[in-house]
């Protein structure tokens, strides 16, 4: 039996995931460093969402509106949210479709905040304990967007709110349930010594997206070179 260790994930399955009625969205923003974050997304296909570039430009041009509509007076003009890709993780062999419709950017005359700062948006399955959490990092902040001290500024805090809701609404209208995807994971001993039972793969529903805390994050892969 696998054993996990520091370093090792024990119940770990090496190659790409593969999640029945799972559909993958990812959300490329352009930084003000000049690199390329994603926001990796997942949800649960109602049975009416057909991956193609024509239904990722219907989600894409839903969730545009969303950061149109609220985000866009605290991102920097040198952020853009680009064109969202749709898989479904039914198959590894699944092609990934791209949305055309175009991205938008934001409209802030405040320089931006270093790229690795992001704000977070946090879910919860109706389960809980480890595995039945989500999380969504957003980048491309400007200072406008900081009260002072780290802390979000009470009108972001606001519109984060409203955008949260607009980005759950955007999913469902297009026949997607936001969920946690829980790849397959083999039975292993963890670090103290339990046995962990196989975990089939799976994608658990979510009940709502809301803003984690208004303090900002740190995500370090966004400033690698």
């Amino acid at each position: 039996m696998p054993q996990s260790t520091k370093k090792v994930d024990g119940g770990r399955i090496g190659g790409p995931a593969v999640i029945p009625n799972c559909i993958e969205v990812i959300i490329p923003w352009t930084l003000a460093n000049g690199r390329t974050g994603h926001s990796i997304l997942h949800a649960r296909n109602l049975g009416t969402f057909v991956p193609s570039v024509s239904s990722a430009n219907t989600l894409q041009t839903a969730v545009v509106a969303a950061y149109q509509s609220n985000l866009l007076p605290f991102q920097a003009t040198t952020v853009g949210h680009g064109n969202l890709s749709v898989r479904d993780m039914s198959a590894a062999t699944n092609p990934i479709f791209v949305a055309t419709s175009g991205g938008a950017a934001g409209t802030s005359a405040s320089p931006a905040m270093p790229a690795q700062l992001a704000l977070v948006l946090s879910a919860k399955a109706i389960q809980r304990g480890r595995g039945f959490n989500a999380r969504y990092y957003i980048p491309g902040w400007a200072t406008n967007a900081d009260a002072g001290g780290g802390i979000a500024a009470p009108a972001l805090v606001t519109a984060l709110a409203a955008y949260a809701t607009s980005l759950f609404n955007a999913f469902t209208a297009s026949g997607l349930q936001p969920a946690v995807a829980h790849p397959h994971r083999q039975q292993y001993t963890g670090i103290t010594g339990t046995v962990h039972p196989e975990r089939q793969p799976t994608a658990v529903d979510l009940q709502a997206w809301v803003l984690k805390d208004n303090i900002f994050d740190t995500v370090r892969a966004r400033v690698k070179p």
